[in-house]
């Protein structure tokens, strides 16, 4: 199941605010003793009105459908 795991603040060339939300795909790792173990599997990162983000490196991220470039320099960035 997929859930918000983060988010954090960037900016593009204009000076626009933008926010990137994390989520991650949790894989059920129960055993018998613990039903209810997950881990965090796959994360994907999307703008506030859900578009899907690429990561270029940390601290800088493209927006796919727009090619727009959005930088952060906040340390939870990834």
């Amino acid at each position: 199941m997929e859930r918000r795991t983060g988010q954090f603040s960037t900016y593009d060339d204009e000076k626009s605010a933008h926010t990137i939300y994390e989520y991650a795909d949790f894989i059920d790792a129960g055993s018998n003793t613990d039903h209810d173990a997950e881990i965090p599997g796959l994360k994907t990162l999307r703008t506030s009105n859900g578009a899907p983000v690429n990561y270029i490196s940390k601290g800088k991220y493209m927006v796919v459908s727009t090619g727009k470039i959005l930088q952060s320099h906040e340390p939870t960035a990834p």
